[in-house]
């Protein structure tokens, strides 16, 4: 509670208290001020909070610059993902051309077992062809003559019946003559002359 002051004093002491009632109007009034002012912040603080949630999109001026900082660094980073590959090509060429070449083979398969490739991936070669096994080879019964010259003696103790003689070795398909039939066989000219020769000593 303010003191009360006769106003019968002095006339300074009416001024003064006229100072200090002009004073506590302008503290309450500045008082006011700055609770409304403080209002006025907290409202524009939370308008500004809504719209920075619920903006539908970004200006497009800073979405072409994000986009392009971003392309220009996934572009410097492809140029040097693809020198690192070129020269890990070079170092593999280089030490392929130091390794033996009977281990040439083995040494290649282990580098594409592990993902290595130098240069473009070799192609695949086509499935082996379907190998067709020749027929069985026919066996026939031939003949043991003994030699010309002993047959030509007289000494022909040693040869086979005539029955025997007959039962010649067939000829090839592309030696057969075509007017001879297919069973017919085909006997060598030796032969032929000794079952002659037999024949008439006999007879």
């Amino acid at each position: 509670m303010m003191p009360t002051v006769s106003t019968d004093g002095d006339p300074r002491d009416k001024k003064r208290v006229y100072m200090r009632r002009k004073a506590q109007m302008y503290r309450a009034r500045d008082k006011e001020a700055a609770a409304a002012l403080r209002e006025q912040a907290y409202a524009l603080e939370c308008d500004l909070q809504w719209l920075q949630r619920n903006r539908e999109a970004e200006p497009w001026r800073e979405v072409a610059q994000a986009r392009l900082v971003s392309k220009n660094e996934a572009i410097a980073t492809n140029e040097t993902l693809r020198h690192q590959v070129h020269d890990c090509a070079e170092a593999i060429q280089d030490m392929l051309a130091q390794v033996d070449a009977r281990d040439a083979p083995l040494f290649q398969d282990n580098l594409l077992a592990e993902g290595f490739r130098s240069g473009p991936t070799p192609p695949v070669p086509p499935p082996a062809a379907q190998v067709i096994n020749p027929p069985p080879p026919v066996h026939t019964n031939r003949i043991h003559l003994p030699p010309i010259r002993q047959a030509l003696s007289g000494h022909l103790n040693s040869l086979p019946p005539p029955s025997s003689l007959r039962q010649a070795t067939p000829s090839p398909p592309h030696q057969r003559n075509s007017n001879m039939p297919r069973d017919s066989f085909h006997l060598s000219p030796p032969s032929m002359d000794l079952k002659r020769k037999y024949d008439m000593e006999t007879n």
